[in-house]
């Protein structure tokens, strides 16, 4: 078996940045063989539970454990050889339902064929990756094991298998509870004015006032944003990033300077480039593993801070500081499992039923008058903000594209409930 990957088949890139088959059979999964060789407890509602990973490789599969009380669960899947890919090709409920099923070509990497009602994307990437369930409240978690039937490239081994798992307790609803996450940024940047008390400042009040009005409707904040700043050998070496070959290096650089792993980790650049040109305002894994001591390469998002500057021409710090806030949680959402509510050409959603799509059948070429001016539309396949508008999206801090005639940008019921099921957002009591 050879499988071709691209190393980046998950990342979700932004500037602002089927159906559940039981298969017939309706047979439960066998008696699990993959156990755990440990367990033990992060926080009162959040286990960690390390699996056998020789006997993943000998099965070819996992099955995960899920208690009454357990909302959600992360999996991370890491490969003896970082240069080896990992999927996973079918998942079974405990009532032995297909919930997920890719059909994939082994050369490309793309999928063939999905069938699920939560997912459209193939569950694989070069060197690790992570699955975090339910991305979307299409799916619920029910007591019993789930099995995750893997592929590995050239049957390579895999090195360890983690998951974080998530309950709340008895009696308590999750979605009537308040939940907060703690947020690390690693400064690359070169310039003073990135690295001083003043930016810092800023950093903790402005930026993290825009992401919690984006988050308080939801009963969600972030609570700690603890910075780091790189050395100065670093800093030139991770000021400008090209997304397709550096983000590994200074994400590995990044884990090796926080200590906190239960955390939002946000390497802050100068600027992210691609071909050599100008890139994306942000760019993320989706989802991203998450407590892998210090070894994952793709375990932090980014942002590029050329990409919302004040100027002269009625872009002032303000709209700046809210842009670059909607910039990060954007980017910390995708890093969470969450996806564009409309891709960029109007023929690709995501699994919310309450957020707007914005489907070029629709939209696409449609002239605007939200602003009390006429802003033409352009019929070119290509989805822009003002054709969208609020009421294909254009305000929702997951729109793929984002701009500041939309703010203050929102989140959805659902897109929250995901985000409060995540991990790194931990219950306040």
């Amino acid at each position: 078996m050879k499988l071709s990957f691209a190393s980046a088949l998950l990342v979700a890139a932004t500037l602002l940045s089927g159906c559940s088959n039981g298969d017939g059979s309706g047979s439960k999964p066998s008696p699990a063989t993959t156990g755990s060789d440990s367990e033990n407890l992060l926080n009162d509602d959040l286990k960690k539970v390390r699996f056998n990973a020789n006997q993943a490789n000998s099965d070819g599969f996992i099955d995960v454990k899920v208690g009454p009380d357990d909302i959600s669960m992360h999996l991370t899947f890491v490969m003896e050889d970082a240069s080896k890919a990992v999927l996973v090709t079918e998942i079974r409920d405990p009532k032995g339902a297909t919930i997920y099923k890719a059909d994939v070509d082994l050369e490309s990497g793309e999928a063939e064929s999905i069938e699920s009602n939560f997912a459209d994307t193939v569950f694989g990437e070069t060197g690790n990756m992570a699955i975090f369930l339910p991305p979307s409240p299409k799916l619920e978690l029910i007591e019993g094991s789930y099995r995750f039937t893997l592929l590995r490239e050239d049957d390579s081994p895999l090195k360890s298998v983690n998951g974080l798992i998530k309950s709340i307790p008895s009696g308590l609803s999750v979605d009537k509870q308040t939940y907060k996450a703690d947020l690390n940024i690693w400064i690359v940047h070169p310039e003073p004015a990135f690295n001083d008390d003043a930016f810092k400042q800023r950093v903790k009040t402005e930026y993290k006032d825009s992401i919690n009005r984006i988050l308080a409707p939801h009963a969600l904040s972030i609570d700690s944003i603890n910075i780091f700043t790189a050395t100065e050998a670093e800093k030139a070496k991770f000021a400008d990033l090209d997304v397709e070959t550096g983000l590994e290096d200074a994400c590995l650089g990044m884990l090796s300077a926080t200590k906190n792993k239960l955390a939002l980790n946000l390497v802050y650049t100068r600027e992210l480039t691609a071909k050599g040109e100008g890139g994306p305002a942000g760019i993320s894994s989706a989802p991203g593993p998450i407590m892998l001591d210090d070894t994952a390469s793709n375990g932090c998002f980014f942002v590029s801070q050329r990409a919302y500057v004040a100027n002269n021409d009625g872009f002032t710090q303000d709209l700046a500081n809210q842009m670059m806030a909607g910039n990060i949680l954007h980017e910390a959402s995708h890093f969470m499992s969450l996806e564009h509510p409309t891709e960029e050409h109007g023929d690709d959603f995501d699994f919310f039923s309450d957020t707007p799509q914005c489907d070029a059948a629709t939209f696409d070429g449609r002239d605007n008058t939200e602003f009390g001016v006429l802003v033409p539309g352009e019929k070119d396949g290509v989805m822009s903000d003002y054709e969208c508008g609020i009421n294909g999206g254009a305000n929702n801090f997951l729109f793929y594209g984002g701009v500041p005639d939309y703010l203050p940008f929102v989140m959805s019921e659902e897109q929250a409930k995901t985000v409060r099921r995540h991990p790194l957002f931990t219950r306040v009591k």
